[in-house]
């Protein structure tokens, strides 16, 4: 299973982080492959400076967390003030568009 997430919205974090965790304990459980990728862009990009603890958790369970450059420059972030573990991609749409292309299910948080 292939499911890439899009969150836009710094509030809308805590959702998406229950959500992604609930779905990889029931990838684990059921024994089934996944690999889950989240992109933030827009003023979601901001969690990435002091990440939830559940982030780092999610990360160590293969979670990919991407970050849009465009974003982080536009809310005056530094690539230097988030965590290494944050892939950066120049444009978090083109990005989704991409792992749509190569059969990743979207889900927008």
């Amino acid at each position: 299973m292939k499911i890439i997430y899009h969150i836009n919205n710094n509030k809308n974090w805590m959702e998406a982080l229950i959500n992604i965790k609930n779905m990889v304990e029931y990838y684990h459980e059921h024994q089934i492959e996944y690999e889950i990728d989240v992109v933030a862009d827009h003023d979601a990009i901001k969690e990435y400076q002091n990440p939830h603890l559940l982030i780092k958790d999610l990360f160590l369970k293969d979670v990919r967390f991407i970050a849009c450059h465009q974003s982080l420059k536009e809310n005056h972030v530094e690539m230097k003030d988030i965590e290494d573990f944050i892939c950066v991609v120049s444009l978090g749409v083109v990005e989704i568009a991409l792992r749509q292309s190569a059969g990743f299910q979207y889900i927008k948080v």
